[in-house]
């Protein structure tokens, strides 16, 4: 029997324990300060993409978009974790509270290896009536531009498929500890409680907090993981009718209130509420996942410049409930790449990470859970290419 430690408990860490659960000969245990999902795969977008990805994650990309489907074929996804396809649109607006046609600024970020958000060309047309019609003045809508249809786009609640897929991985056996990883000797994990679990594969997936995971079990090591945290605020909106199944990127021109990361990001979900994603920028860090939301409370001017952003939509959204404030720390690195490997040149050959998806991390989730398996149980990755994603590349 192979015992594999995977310490996080977020879509990473599920789906590798899920996919490992199915393998004979394997005693999984996930290591969780907090909960399952109580980070960025609970309060993320869900957003899914076939081809949207670089060079570096186009294999995964694709692995993990057909396993999606698999997955709610196979577990009831439309019920439990409301996976559907949807389509994707650019839209370009002018704001409807300014006459400032300069567009603003945006405090984006770019990487020369991959873009952040690489899309498709445009297709076609598109109509998303729960935004801003045109206006006589000639603000509102200037164009919306689909950049993919229901093929190639898909989403998922990330809080109700992680806690799912848990489900399923517990059912083949995987094992849920709370507590704190102190230390790592002679293939056994020590809790700050001072029970001890058998480890002879140990994955580190904890998301932004990988690098603090790995100081704390390997003291000795001058390696510092590349991994920084990427802070995420989002709104849950309820508007009064039921908008349309679609993924909306939006630049807005001309306001005095853009939100400074940019342009919103919408996504329609089945429950009929809307979920925006904003800026990412933000404070630094917390020490754990359950301090996140006591920052989140500090943070009014950053919704407020949100909400001020959600105003220029239109109607529909601004005069939609707030039902959540969010913030969420995701795990990017400077390449803007995963980081899927072996720790072998680093500490030994039975240390994994798997960490770094950025925005990706729900898309890209049970691609990397698969290919991390194999990796861990026979050494080389089979289902896609993660050449770029070994640490040696960073």
């Amino acid at each position: 029997m192979t015992s594999v430690v995977i310490i996080g408990g977020g879509i990473i860490g599920v789906c590798t324990a899920y996919f490992l659960s199915k393998e004979d000969g394997v005693d999984v245990t996930i290591i969780e300060n907090t909960d399952i999902a109580c980070g960025a795969s609970g309060k993320a977008g869900g957003f899914l993409a076939k081809d949207w990805h670089g060079s570096a994650t186009e294999s995964l990309g694709d692995l993990s978009y057909d396993l999606h489907k698999k997955l709610s074929n196979k577990y009831n996804g439309e019920q439990r974790w409301q996976y559907r396809n949807i389509q994707s649109s650019n839209v370009l607006l002018k704001a409807i509270k300014s006459t400032n046609d300069n567009k603003p600024k945006l405090n984006v970020v770019h990487d020369n290896d991959e873009p952040f958000r690489p899309r498709p060309p445009a297709k076609s047309e598109s109509n998303i009536d729960w935004i801003s019609k045109p206006l006589e003045d000639a603000r509102g809508i200037i164009s919306h531009e689909m950049v993919s249809d229901e093929d190639t786009t898909s989403q998922v609640d990330p809080y109700l498929f992680t806690t799912s897929i848990f489900e399923e991985a517990t059912k083949n056996g995987t094992k849920f500890v709370k507590g704190i990883a102190k230390t790592y000797k002679n293939n056994v994990i020590t809790l700050e409680s001072g029970e001890e679990l058998p480890a002879d594969k140990l994955v580190l997936a904890a998301g932004p907090w990988t690098p603090s995971v790995f100081k704390m079990l390997f003291p000795q090591s001058e390696f510092d993981l590349p991994i920084d945290a990427l802070p995420g605020y989002s709104l849950i909106l309820q508007p009064n009718n039921l908008p349309a199944p679609h993924a909306a990127f939006t630049t807005i021109l001309g306001s005095d209130s853009i939100c400074m990361s940019g342009t919103p990001e919408l996504f329609s979900r089945p429950d009929g509420s809307v979920y925006v994603a904003g800026e990412n920028e933000g404070p630094e860090l917390p020490s754990t996942a359950g301090d996140v939301n006591d920052v989140a409370l500090t943070q009014k001017e950053r919704w407020d410049m949100l909400l001020s952003a959600v105003h220029e939509l239109g109607p529909s959204l601004a005069n939609a409930n707030v039902l959540k404030k969010q913030l969420c720390y995701r795990p990017i690195t400077h390449r803007k790449r995963p980081i899927v490997s072996s720790l072998k040149s680093v500490v030994g050959d039975n240390v994994f990470v798997s960490s770094g998806h950025g925005p990706w991390g729900i898309s890209l989730a049970p691609g990397t859970g698969l290919v991390l398996s194999q990796l861990v149980l026979h050494g080389k990755a089979t289902s896609a290419d993660i050449s770029q994603l070994t640490i040696e590349n960073f």
